[in-house]
Protein backbone atom coordinates (compact mmCIF):
# COMPACT_ATOMS: atom_id res chain seq x y z
CA UNK A 1 0.00 0.00 0.00
CA UNK A 2 1.25 3.61 -0.76
CA UNK A 3 -0.28 7.02 0.37
CA UNK A 4 -1.01 9.88 -1.77
CA UNK A 5 -2.65 13.35 -0.62
CA UNK A 6 -5.19 14.50 -3.30
CA UNK A 7 -3.69 17.78 -3.66
CA UNK A 8 -4.82 19.53 -6.97
CA UNK A 9 -7.01 18.95 -10.59
CA UNK A 10 -9.22 16.44 -10.67
CA UNK A 11 -8.00 14.74 -7.87
CA UNK A 12 -8.66 17.11 -5.27
CA UNK A 13 -11.94 17.60 -7.38
CA UNK A 14 -13.18 14.45 -6.97
CA UNK A 15 -11.94 12.91 -3.39
CA UNK A 16 -13.52 16.43 -1.83
CA UNK A 17 -16.84 14.92 -3.69
CA UNK A 18 -16.18 11.79 -2.55
CA UNK A 19 -15.26 13.19 0.90
CA UNK A 20 -18.71 15.45 0.97
CA UNK A 21 -21.15 12.33 -0.16
CA UNK A 22 -19.81 10.73 2.65
CA UNK A 23 -20.54 13.50 5.07
CA UNK A 24 -24.19 13.85 3.86
CA UNK A 25 -24.99 10.42 3.94
CA UNK A 26 -23.44 9.74 7.29
CA UNK A 27 -26.01 12.90 8.96
CA UNK A 28 -29.02 10.88 7.09
CA UNK A 29 -27.93 7.85 8.69
CA UNK A 30 -27.14 8.85 11.94
CA UNK A 31 -30.43 11.01 11.89
CA UNK A 32 -32.18 7.34 11.06
CA UNK A 33 -30.62 6.00 14.25
CA UNK A 34 -31.11 8.60 16.25
CA UNK A 35 -34.58 8.73 15.18
CA UNK A 36 -35.33 5.09 15.75
CA UNK A 37 -33.93 5.22 19.24
CA UNK A 38 -30.94 3.55 18.31
CA UNK A 39 -27.21 4.15 20.18
CA UNK A 40 -25.48 3.61 17.04
CA UNK A 41 -24.71 1.74 14.08
CA UNK A 42 -22.75 -1.49 12.85
CA UNK A 43 -20.51 -1.08 9.57
CA UNK A 44 -17.11 -2.01 7.47
CA UNK A 45 -16.33 1.10 7.20
CA UNK A 46 -17.37 4.59 7.48
CA UNK A 47 -18.61 4.82 4.39
CA UNK A 48 -20.55 1.93 4.33
CA UNK A 49 -24.51 1.71 4.43
CA UNK A 50 -25.35 0.56 8.20
CA UNK A 51 -25.35 -3.13 8.34
CA UNK A 52 -27.30 -3.46 11.71
CA UNK A 53 -28.16 -1.09 14.76
CA UNK A 54 -27.47 -1.17 18.42
CA UNK A 55 -29.76 -0.37 21.18
CA UNK A 56 -28.86 0.10 24.68
CA UNK A 57 -30.90 0.24 27.61
CA UNK A 58 -31.03 2.16 31.03
CA UNK A 59 -28.51 0.50 31.96
CA UNK A 60 -26.39 0.21 29.37
CA UNK A 61 -27.29 -3.01 28.38
CA UNK A 62 -28.01 -4.32 24.91
CA UNK A 63 -31.34 -4.38 23.59
CA UNK A 64 -34.03 -4.15 20.44
CA UNK A 65 -36.50 -2.89 20.27
CA UNK A 66 -40.64 -4.93 19.60
CA UNK A 67 -40.19 -6.35 15.92
CA UNK A 68 -36.52 -6.38 15.95
CA UNK A 69 -34.43 -9.65 16.06
CA UNK A 70 -32.11 -10.43 19.41
CA UNK A 71 -28.94 -8.17 19.78
CA UNK A 72 -26.29 -10.65 18.92
CA UNK A 73 -22.34 -9.45 18.70
CA UNK A 74 -21.73 -5.92 19.48
CA UNK A 75 -25.44 -5.40 20.07
CA UNK A 76 -26.19 -5.67 16.16
CA UNK A 77 -29.77 -6.02 15.59
CA UNK A 78 -32.35 -5.94 12.47
CA UNK A 79 -35.69 -5.61 12.21
CA UNK A 80 -37.85 -9.00 11.48
CA UNK A 81 -38.66 -10.19 7.75
CA UNK A 82 -42.26 -9.13 9.49
CA UNK A 83 -41.27 -5.57 10.07
CA UNK A 84 -41.93 -4.30 6.83
CA UNK A 85 -42.65 -0.64 7.48
CA UNK A 86 -38.95 -0.65 9.29
CA UNK A 87 -37.20 -2.33 6.62
CA UNK A 88 -38.55 -0.27 3.80
CA UNK A 89 -37.38 2.90 5.67
CA UNK A 90 -34.07 1.33 5.93
CA UNK A 91 -33.53 0.40 2.39
CA UNK A 92 -34.67 4.04 1.48
CA UNK A 93 -31.41 5.06 3.40
CA UNK A 94 -28.21 6.24 1.08
CA UNK A 95 -26.61 3.40 -0.47
CA UNK A 96 -22.76 2.85 0.26
CA UNK A 97 -20.69 5.47 -1.35
CA UNK A 98 -19.10 3.23 -3.98
CA UNK A 99 -15.11 5.01 -3.56
CA UNK A 100 -13.16 2.15 -5.43
CA UNK A 101 -15.53 1.82 -8.29
CA UNK A 102 -15.38 5.89 -8.38
CA UNK A 103 -11.40 6.36 -8.04
CA UNK A 104 -11.01 3.11 -9.65
CA UNK A 105 -12.82 4.70 -13.44
CA UNK A 106 -12.36 8.14 -12.61
CA UNK A 107 -8.55 8.10 -12.89
CA UNK A 108 -8.31 4.50 -14.52
CA UNK A 109 -6.71 2.44 -11.81
CA UNK A 110 -7.53 -1.06 -11.69
CA UNK A 111 -8.78 -3.13 -8.87
CA UNK A 112 -7.29 -6.34 -10.09
CA UNK A 113 -4.45 -7.30 -12.23
CA UNK A 114 -5.67 -9.90 -15.22
CA UNK A 115 -2.64 -12.11 -16.39
CA UNK A 116 -1.82 -15.80 -16.93
CA UNK A 117 -1.54 -17.92 -14.56
CA UNK A 118 -0.08 -16.24 -11.68
CA UNK A 119 0.60 -19.61 -9.83
CA UNK A 120 -2.52 -21.17 -10.85
CA UNK A 121 -2.72 -23.90 -12.79
CA UNK A 122 -6.10 -23.01 -14.72
CA UNK A 123 -5.56 -19.13 -14.53
CA UNK A 124 -7.16 -16.35 -12.41
CA UNK A 125 -7.36 -13.10 -11.30
CA UNK A 126 -5.12 -11.15 -8.94
CA UNK A 127 -7.41 -8.81 -6.56
CA UNK A 128 -5.51 -5.75 -5.01
CA UNK A 129 -6.15 -4.44 -1.68
CA UNK A 130 -9.05 -1.71 -2.10
CA UNK A 131 -8.47 1.73 -1.85
CA UNK A 132 -8.45 3.44 1.45
CA UNK A 133 -9.32 7.25 2.48
CA UNK A 134 -8.78 9.14 4.95
CA UNK A 135 -8.67 12.72 6.48
CA UNK A 136 -7.50 14.61 9.76
CA UNK A 137 -10.28 17.13 8.91
CA UNK A 138 -12.35 18.53 6.56
CA UNK A 139 -9.71 21.40 6.27
CA UNK A 140 -7.11 18.95 5.30
CA UNK A 141 -6.42 17.25 2.19
CA UNK A 142 -8.15 13.92 1.57
CA UNK A 143 -5.39 10.90 2.20
CA UNK A 144 -5.98 7.75 -0.40
CA UNK A 145 -4.72 4.40 -0.01
CA UNK A 146 -3.51 2.57 -3.09
CA UNK A 147 -2.21 -0.60 -3.88
CA UNK A 148 1.54 -0.46 -4.89
CA UNK A 149 0.91 -1.37 -8.90
CA UNK A 150 4.61 -1.56 -9.41
CA UNK A 151 5.52 -3.57 -7.07
CA UNK A 152 2.58 -6.26 -7.44
CA UNK A 153 3.41 -6.33 -11.53
CA UNK A 154 6.96 -7.45 -10.13
CA UNK A 155 6.22 -9.91 -7.79
CA UNK A 156 3.61 -10.94 -9.55
CA UNK A 157 5.62 -12.06 -12.56
CA UNK A 158 8.25 -13.01 -11.17
CA UNK A 159 11.24 -12.09 -13.42
CA UNK A 160 9.13 -14.13 -16.24
CA UNK A 161 7.93 -12.36 -19.63
CA UNK A 162 4.11 -12.99 -19.02
CA UNK A 163 1.60 -10.29 -19.91
CA UNK A 164 -0.77 -8.77 -17.30
CA UNK A 165 -3.62 -5.70 -18.18
CA UNK A 166 -1.16 -3.26 -16.25
CA UNK A 167 2.01 -3.49 -18.70
CA UNK A 168 1.41 0.02 -20.11
CA UNK A 169 0.01 1.26 -16.50
CA UNK A 170 1.73 5.16 -17.05
CA UNK A 171 1.86 5.65 -13.02
CA UNK A 172 -0.62 7.68 -10.61
CA UNK A 173 -2.62 10.49 -12.29
CA UNK A 174 -1.26 13.88 -11.46
CA UNK A 175 -3.14 15.66 -8.85
CA UNK A 176 -1.58 12.92 -6.05
CA UNK A 177 1.33 13.68 -4.03
CA UNK A 178 2.96 10.92 -2.45
CA UNK A 179 3.72 10.57 1.10
CA UNK A 180 5.17 8.12 3.54
CA UNK A 181 3.13 5.65 5.80
CA UNK A 182 5.22 7.28 8.65
CA UNK A 183 3.77 10.83 7.85
CA UNK A 184 0.31 9.42 8.08
CA UNK A 185 0.77 8.02 10.94
CA UNK A 186 1.94 11.20 12.10
CA UNK A 187 -0.73 13.56 10.37
CA UNK A 188 -3.15 11.14 12.80
CA UNK A 189 -1.10 11.43 16.05
CA UNK A 190 -0.78 15.22 15.47
CA UNK A 191 -4.31 15.60 15.08
CA UNK A 192 -5.75 13.06 18.01
CA UNK A 193 -3.34 15.31 20.45
CA UNK A 194 -4.82 18.22 19.16
CA UNK A 195 -8.50 17.47 19.98
CA UNK A 196 -7.55 16.02 23.00
CA UNK A 197 -5.95 19.14 24.22
CA UNK A 198 -9.47 21.14 23.06
CA UNK A 199 -11.27 18.62 25.64
CA UNK A 200 -9.00 19.40 27.68
CA UNK A 201 -9.42 22.84 27.90
CA UNK A 202 -13.03 22.70 27.70
CA UNK A 203 -13.73 20.37 30.70
CA UNK A 204 -11.47 23.10 32.58
CA UNK A 205 -13.41 25.42 31.48
CA UNK A 206 -16.77 24.20 32.71
CA UNK A 207 -14.94 23.14 35.76
CA UNK A 208 -13.74 27.35 36.15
Amino acid sequence: MKYYIAKSGQAKQTLDGIRGLIGKNNKIWFDFAHEIGASGILRGRSYEQPRAFVFKDDKGNFTSPKGWLKPVKHGATMPFKTNKIMLQKISALPETVKVDQIISQTFNLPLEIRGENFGCSFGSNFWLEIFTISWTSLETPVIVGMPDYQKIIANEKNGENRKTNLDDFKGIPDGFVEVSEEQVEYWFAENKLKNQKTALAEQNAIAA
